[in-house]
């Protein structure tokens, strides 16, 4: 079976013939459209920058907001391993409920699978050893997923829509942070860019009234 899958995905067709930046944005359009099925409406920002789709909907007499970034995967070769690849950055992680990651997977039959996937469900999904990775910390991290994943690891975030409306976790700011940060056991042997970071963070601290810093603090779930 895994011989005959890799001989079918070495053949062309129409998805795996787009270009990368054409397919990229081919799953913007898939999960618009997909979402206007769902009776969402959809807005494209004017700025791309972690946002590919705005989308809003009426539910019970309220109106509902997300933001999404999407992210597509054809199935890849890794070593001699099948799998879905893609890429998230440190800055991906929006301190936010409403903000979530759309994977569109597309098996051997190009046929799209939908990954829903809040900013907590991305945390809990991949650990905190993901995230203490080096790759990670460089801001520029490779994920992959075996095709199994889809009945396993990522099942329970399959056409998950009904989690897209209920909304993420609220309050992982500090979590979120913990995984962007660049803490000292994990820095890399240039110390001067880790020394310029914390004075930056310093003189921005000193901007900030004692008032506000007591407020963001408590939001967070801080002590002084």
């Amino acid at each position: 079976m895994q011989e005959k899958l890799i001989k079918d995905i070495d053949k062309k067709s129409s998805i795996r013939d787009f270009r990368i930046r054409d397919f990229s944005e081919f799953c913007e359009y898939v999960v618009a459209f997909k979402l206007q099925e769902l009776g969402w409406n959809v807005f494209q920002p004017l700025l791309d920058r972690y946002i590919d789709i705005i989308a809003t909907k009426k539910i019970n007499d309220k109106w509902v907001l997300r933001t999404i970034q999407v992210k597509g995967s054809r199935i890849e070769r890794e070593g001699e391993q099948l799998s879905y690849g893609l890429t998230h950055r440190p800055k991906d992680l929006m301190h936010d409920s409403a903000h979530f990651f759309i994977w569109v997977f597309f098996d051997e039959k190009d046929k799209e699978n939908f990954i829903i996937l809040s900013v907590s469900d991305f945390l809990d999904l991949m650990g905190e050893k993901f995230f203490k990775s080096m790759s990670w910390r460089k801001g520029n991290c490779r994920i992959h997923f075996k095709t199994d994943d889809l009945k396993n690891k990522l099942n329970k975030y399959l056409n998950n829509w009904e989690s897209f409306t209920k909304g993420g976790k609220l309050y992982t700011s500090l979590k979120c942070i913990t995984c962007q940060e660049i803490y000292d056991n994990w820095k890399n042997s240039n110390d001067n860019i880790t020394e310029s970071w914390k004075k930056s963070n310093n003189e921005i601290k000193k901007e900030i009234s004692p008032e506000m810093l007591k407020r963001i603090r408590r939001k967070i779930g801080v002590e002084d």
